[in-house]
């Protein structure tokens, strides 16, 4: 019977140390402090380092679906405008606007020579006036790509505006991104934005088999009047905190 009633009391009291041990731990989860999170920094950069890891980011993207060996950087990234998310000096997302001149005559991104977009849209004075490629878009996964998609495209409109560039040309590599694209760009008051259906898209290699769509935005109201939205800074840079 005594060992009995001592078994019984050991498992009633447990030892010091035991209690030691969990208080412990219990203090230390729950009185420790969240480390602040850096503010998300959405700006449009020419450093080298910040470059190369949107440039890795990208790729990252694109290895999800070939096995192949991809250029960090393409001739489009040296003259186009090149718009990251980052997080202290970790980029986490961005985005390249390539801008053409009315007068020029290089073949922008989703190009080729025997698909130009002057071609396809002989209507537009695309001769005359400025227009651009929005592409590139790249998010870590891990981040709010919602959140963080929105906000780069918000940057992007706010900046083809302050540019003065008419026409704004996207590629979708399926229907619902086309779709999405076309809300997001009429949220931001590019009321005139049109999923071109009817335009036969060359087949992207990276998606062999797969439909792909232009989307057009026609902003021209929007650079000739002021916009009820917050102008992009002068320092080209707005820092965001979630």
């Amino acid at each position: 019977m005594t060992n009995l009633v001592e078994q019984e009391s050991d498992v009633a009291n447990p030892a010091p140390d035991y209690l030691e041990d969990a208080q412990g731990y219990l203090i230390h989860r729950f009185s420790k402090i969240p480390t602040p999170q850096e503010p998300l920094v959405l700006e449009f950069t020419n450093d080298k380092a910040l470059l190369h890891q949107y440039y890795l980011l990208r790729n990252q993207m694109i290895g999800r679906y070939i096995n192949a060996p991809i250029a960090t950087d393409d001739i489009y990234d040296k003259i186009s405008e090149v718009l990251i998310a980052r997080r202290g000096n970790m980029v986490i997302g961005g985005c390249r606007l390539t801008i053409r001149e009315g007068d020029e005559s290089f073949l922008l991104p989703i190009e080729t020579e025997n698909f130009k977009i002057r071609d396809l849209f002989p209507n537009l004075p695309l001769n005359k006036e400025r227009h651009a490629i929005i592409s590139k878009f790249a998010i870590i996964e891990s981040h709010k790509e919602r959140d963080l998609l929105y906000d780069l495209c918000k940057i992007m409109f706010d900046r083809v505006v302050a540019l003065d560039t008419r026409y704004i040309f996207a590629r979708a590599t399926n229907y619902v991104i086309a779709r999405n694209w076309r809300k997001i760009a009429t949220i931001f008051g590019a009321i005139n934005t049109t999923i071109c259906e009817g335009i036969d898209v060359p087949e992207n290699p990276i998606l062999p088999g797969q439909k792909q769509y232009i989307t057009f935005s026609d902003i021209s109201e929007l650079c000739q009047k002021e916009f009820p939205r917050i102008p992009v800074p002068t320092a080209r840079k707005l820092e965001l905190v979630y």
